[in-house]
């Protein structure tokens, strides 16, 4: 996922594949926790069984979301040095700074400084005719 430098591996899509991992392991969890939850508050006079098995996958899927938003929360407040700047991002300016973008996604951020290149004024401004 990570070569040396802490540069991450080249990738297309909007997501690095952390971001997709944790993103998949919010989705997954949250409907887990909400579907089970809704059954147990619905039928409690279910089979017993099924009301453990969905007693035990709520219960665990409360604990991966739980740990899923603790590693978001950490890599959103910067601690890692690969996200230094993110926190700034989303309770500043929302700027990324340049390097924390190469750094996570690469192949978007060297697109954008090309496209920026080659019209000083921003990549969606267009001169009227």
């Amino acid at each position: 996922m990570s070569s040396t430098h802490g540069r991450t591996a080249s990738h297309d899509g909007r997501f690095d594949p952390a971001q997709r991992l944790i993103l998949l392991l919010l989705l997954c969890s949250t409907a887990l926790v909400a579907a089970t939850g809704v059954y147990l508050y619905i039928l409690p006079a279910a089979p017993q069984w099924v009301f453990l098995v969905a007693i035990r996958i709520h219960t665990y899927g409360a604990w991966v979301a739980i740990i899923a938003l603790c590693l978001h929360a950490f890599a959103g407040l910067g601690v890692l040095h690969t996200h230094r700047g993110l926190l700034g991002a989303m309770f500043g300016d929302g700027t990324v700074p340049i390097p924390t973008a190469l750094t996570l996604w690469p192949r978007w951020t060297q697109k954008k400084l090309h496209d920026l290149k080659g019209n000083p004024h921003g990549p969606s401004s267009h001169t009227p005719s």
